[in-house]
């Protein structure tokens, strides 16, 4: 698997001695929740378990063909991230790729050991644990979505105007969310599941949604999905942990 993150490129398998080569990758997602003693009884309350953010790190060499371009590598690497920003770090893989967004973690270390070789390593941390895959999308008023990762993905719908509100868009178990505002012609809705947030051609809508109980979508199972009125577009992303 290669990675690329901040415009740098390493690689697992390269073609050739040169550039960023991972001998070391190592990444973990641990759990976190409440432990509370069940009083005058075995064990503990059975409380929820949630994933907290994904570590990961490279290690590996860097192969330069000159001793002026192990300087620019260096200089590279030590560039990567540095201001603090988030970005996308990209595993390519022989199954596709899949990305999950970033920060810079510790100290990075680039250590020569030649004119033209060094030693580096280099930690990245995910606040959100979730690698995300290929966009999957659904359109009509009634749907069967599903996605191809290992984690329940949380669903964005999309309606187009014409559109007189409230309209509703029903789940499983009857499950539902439901939308006030009205879309004229051009206009569109955009509803995040995740994040419980409604836009109109981009711009956030405020106490639009006058029901919100959202659901997501579970690994290897189709979920049915309808809408009140017209039809809609779903779109979820392959999600995996």
């Amino acid at each position: 698997m290669d990675i690329l993150v901040g415009g740098v490129l390493f690689e697992r398998f390269p073609t050739s001695r040169h550039g960023f080569v991972l001998s070391s990758f190592d990444e973990s997602v641990g759990t976190k929740g409440e432990r509370v003693s069940r009083p005058s009884a075995h064990g503990d309350f059975d409380l929820p378990v949630f994933r907290v953010p994904r570590m990961l790190n490279l290690s590996g060499a860097a192969y330069a063909d000159s001793m002026w371009e192990l300087e620019q590598m260096e200089q590279t690497f030590h560039g990567v991230l540095s201001d603090g920003s988030p970005g996308d770090l990209v595993f390519r893989g022989p199954d596709g790729s899949r990305h999950c967004r970033v920060r810079l973690s510790g100290e990075p270390k680039f250590t020569r050991v030649g004119e033209r070789d060094a030693d580096f390593q280099i930690a990245f941390r995910a606040p959100d644990p979730r690698k995300y895959g290929e966009e999957r999308s659904f359109s009509g008023s009634s749907v069967q979505v599903h996605h191809y990762g290992n984690f329940p993905a949380s669903p964005v719908v999309e309606v187009a105007g014409p559109r007189t509100g409230p309209y509703t868009v029903t789940g499983p178990g009857g499950r539902t969310v439901t939308v006030a505002q009205s879309l004229s012609a051009g206009q569109t809705h955009r509803i995040e599941f995740a994040s419980g947030a409604l836009f109109r051609n981009g711009s956030r809508q405020l106490g639009q949604v006058t029901h919100f109980r959202p659901w997501s979508i579970p690994a290897g199972q189709r979920v049915a999905m309808s809408i009140s009125s017209g039809s809609m577009t779903v779109k979820v992303l392959d999600t995996f942990m």
